[in-house]
């Protein structure tokens, strides 16, 4: 199948090599493999998103020096790449991810009858366990530290209505991060007391947001209720956007994200308002990441004898 693609590749002109040096096989470096791997890869049904997360893991970590990016495939040496990937494993915890997509390129030229390569050299080593991420502390709140949380926002994001209306938002409706990020005025309907969710924000791996239309789970959309308080914040931050975006110059409309205007990343502003709260209230409150405020969300709903 790929000797046909790259049959079809040169026939395009996509790939420019001599006849004769097709048809004798040709040292190649590992870059330049994973060079004509990403042709074919890229031209899958793939979103931006993942196209783009994958080419950051190449020319971000695997393609530098410390790990492939010279590397003969004709004069691979074993011991030689089991030290550079114990290394690799232990400095990030995407790694094992990575290094599975440099699996791929490897395999690529062993299959490919003009690249000089007579084995994938990542099925022939050890893995060492890659670096953990740090366990968050619990997975959910109960409803005593749900509510908590909550009066802490409002302490410490009382001149940040934005981020004070992202985290209130993400409680007490459950919608996931990427939703809320590309949750639009014009399907927020405080009439219906309903918002309208069709869309998502999805981050590459330069930490680059893309706007996909339908939700995760493959659903084209769904409907949430929202409650008073979560009407009411909304509605004092649509105010305060509007006063700003008019003060630039770029008033807002129906068609404007909702949250497009967060300055600072939501994942390190929760961190310190943990450390805040807990630095200025004799009552604890475990550190929750982002994604456990949707799990609360569903634990209080479940408490509370709801369906979720």
């Amino acid at each position: 199948m790929i000797e046909k693609q790259l049959n079809d590749a040169f026939s395009r002109g996509d790939i420019v090599i001599k006849e004769l040096e097709y048809l004798q096989p040709q040292p190649y470096t590992f870059e330049e493999a994973y060079k004509e791997w990403w042709m074919f890869y890229s031209n899958q049904e793939l979103t931006q998103a993942t196209k783009d997360k994958t080419r950051a893991y190449f020319n971000g970590h695997l393609l530098k020096t410390e790990l492939f990016v010279n590397l003969r495939l004709d004069r691979i040496n074993r011991l030689d790449i089991q030290k550079k990937v114990n290394i690799f494993l232990s400095k990030l915890t995407q790694s094992k991810a990575m290094l599975g997509y440099a699996s791929r390129v490897f395999k690529y030229a062993v299959d490919s009858e003009h690249i000089i390569c007579d084995s994938n050299p990542l099925e022939h080593i050890q893995m060492v366990r890659p670096k953990r991420t740090k366990r968050r502390e619990v997975r959910f709140y109960d409803e005593i530290q749900a509510k908590m949380f909550e009066v802490g926002l409002n302490e410490y994001f009382k001149n940040d209505v934005d981020f004070l209306t992202y985290f209130i938002t993400l409680l007490r409706t459950g919608m996931r991060k990427g939703e809320a990020l590309g949750l639009k005025w014009s399907s927020v309907d405080f009439e219906r007391r309903e918002i309208l969710l069709n869309g998502r924000i999805s981050m590459d791996g330069n930490g680059k947001g893309h706007y996909l239309k339908g939700l995760k789970n493959g659903d084209d959309f769904r409907y949430i209720d929202i409650d008073d308080v979560v009407i009411d914040k909304l509605k004092k931050w649509h105010y305060v956007q509007a006063q700003r975006s008019m003060l630039k110059g770029k008033p807002i409309n129906n068609d404007s994200f909702v949250f497009k205007t967060l300055k600072y990343s939501p994942f390190h502003q929760l961190k310190e308002f943990n450390e805040w709260y807990n630095n200025n209230h004799s009552t604890i409150l475990p550190y929750l990441n982002i994604h456990g405020l949707r799990h609360t969300h569903a634990s209080l709903l479940i408490s509370s004898g709801m369906g979720i």
